[in-house]
C-alpha cells in the first residue's frame, strides 16, 4: 500500500496467520524445553537465622547439608557437576533504597584519598568516626560498605574431628577471587586500594578501617578495637584469597546493589561433584535480626543456562498458548472468508448469465 510519505505493506490474514503459526511453534518449544532444563537445576538451601551471635560477637557452626534441604528432585545422593556454585541469600534487606545506593563514595572506591569530611559528605552518617580522639574519614565510606556481610563460609565432606585449624579433615578448596565470581567490567578500575605510601602520608586524617597494616598498634596482641575490627574483617572476608580491602571480592560483590529485598549473590565456586552429605562451617558475624530477616547459604549445580528457568518456561507457555488461541481464530476467520467469496462468487455467475439470456 502507498501513502504520501512511504510504502508499507499491508498485513494480510494469511501473513498472520503464518506468523502466529512459527510464533506458537517457538514460544511453546522454549517452554518446554527451558521446564525440562529447570529439572537440570539442582539446588540445596541451608538457613541459619536462627542462629544468633555468640558473646564474643562471633559464633561458629557445623551444619549438615543433606537431601532434605535439596531439590527440586527427591532423594538427591550428590551434587553433579563440574563446578558447584555457593551463594548466601538474604531476605527482607533492601539494598536499592535511595539512602543506602547513593550512600557512597565511587572516587574513594576508585582509590582516591579524601582527607576533608565535606568531600565525603554523602556518606553520612558513615562517613567519619571518632579515633583516639581525632575525627577520621572512613575508607571506604558509606552504610553498605561499614554493614559489608561478612559471614564466612567452610565446607567439608566429613565433620571436622577439632578445630579448623588442627582437623585432619581439610575444607574443600573453593576459589573465590574477583576473576572467578565477578565479571571483569564490573570491578576494573572502579576497585583499587590506595597504595601503602598514600595511605601512611594520610593516615592522621583518614580511618583504613579494612586495613590490618594501618592499625597495627606494634604490640604483639590485639590492642585497640580499630585492630580488632581490621582484623575480624581481614579472616571473615577472606583477604588471604579473595583479595584485600576494597579490591576483595566479597566487598565487591557486597557493593553491587540488589534490585529487591530478597536475593542472592555469589560467593564462590566448589569443584564437583561431591557426595552428600556435606558440612557447613560458618563463621556467624552478621545479625539479621534486627530487622527481621533471613539468610541462608545455597549451593546449586547450575543448569545450561546457569539459573532457574520456572518461571521464564511457564511465561513462553503461557505466550504460546495466547498464540495458539489467536491463531485457532485466524482459521476460523479466513474459512469464514473463503465461505463468503464463494457465495458471492456464485451470486455473480448467477447474475451474468441472466444478463446474457436477456441480451439474446
Amino acid at each position: 500500500m502507498e501513502s504520501f510519505y512511504s510504502v508499507y505493506s499491508l498485513w494480510t490474514l494469511q501473513r498472520a496467520l503464518v506468523l502466529c503459526g512459527v510464533g506458537t511453534v517457538l514460544f511453546v518449544c522454549l517452554g518446554i524445553t527451558l521446564l525440562v532444563l529447570n529439572d537440570t537445576h539442582v539446588e540445596c538451601k541451608l538457613n541459619y537465622e536462627e542462629y544468633s551471635l555468640g558473646d564474643g560477637g562471633t559464633r561458629y557452626e557445623c551444619l549438615p547439608i543433606t537431601a532434605e534441604v535439596c531439590g527440586p528432585a527427591e532423594n538427591i545422593t550428590a551434587l553433579e557437576g563440574e563446578e558447584i556454585y555457593v551463594y548466601y541469600e538474604l531476605e527482607n534487606f533492601n539494598q536499592n533504597g535511595g539512602q543506602i545506593v547513593w550512600n557512597r563514595s565511587d572516587k574513594q572506591l576508585a582509590g582516591h584519598i579524601f582527607t576533608d569530611p565535606d568531600d565525603v559528605k554523602d556518606c553520612e552518617p558513615f562517613a567519619t568516626r571518632v579515633v583516639d580522639n581525632v575525627t577520621k574519614v572512613l575508607h571506604p565510606c558509606g552504610s553498605l560498605a561499614w554493614h559489608v556481610f561478612n559471614d564466612n563460609f567452610l565446607f567439608f565432606d566429613a565433620p571436622p574431628d577439632g578445630p579448623v585449624s588442627q582437623s585432619s579433615v581439610k575444607p574443600l578448596p573453593m576459589r573465590q577471587s574477583k576473576e572467578d565470581i565477578l565479571l571483569r567490567d564490573r570491578w576494573e578500575g572502579l576497585y583499587k586500594n590506595p597504595s601503602a605510601q598514600e595511605r601512611e602520608a594520610a593516615r592522621d586524617k583518614v580511618y583504613f578501617w579494612m586495613s590490618v597494616y594501618d592499625n597495627d598498634d606494634g604490640r604483639k596482641s590485639i590492642g585497640k578495637p580499630e585492630e580488632g575490627l581490621a582484623w575480624a574483617i581481614h579472616e571473615s572476608l577472606n583477604f588471604g584469597e579473595a583479595g584485600m580491602m576494597v579490591e576483595n571480592s566479597h566487598f565487591i560483590q557486597w557493593m553491587e546493589p540488589a534490585a529487591l529485598p530478597s536475593f542472592r549473590k555469589l560467593y564462590g565456586k566448589l569443584n564437583g561433584p561431591l557426595r552428600l552429605p556435606l558440612y557447613a562451617y560458618i563463621s556467624i558475624n552478621y545479625d539479621v535480626k534486627p530487622w527481621g530477616g533471613k539468610k541462608a547459604v545455597v549451593l546449586v549445580v547450575p543448569s545450561a543456562l546457569h539459573g532457574r528457568t520456572l518461571y521464564l518456561g511457564i511465561a513462553y507457555l503461557v505466550f504460546g498458548c495466547m498464540l495458539l488461541l489467536f491463531l485457532i481464530y485466524l482459521v476460523w476467520r479466513l474459512r469464514v472468508e473463503r465461505d463468503d467469496n464463494s457465495q458471492g462468487d456464485i451470486w455473480w455467475r448467477a447474475m451474468l448469465t441472466r444478463h446474457k439470456r436477456k441480451s439474446k
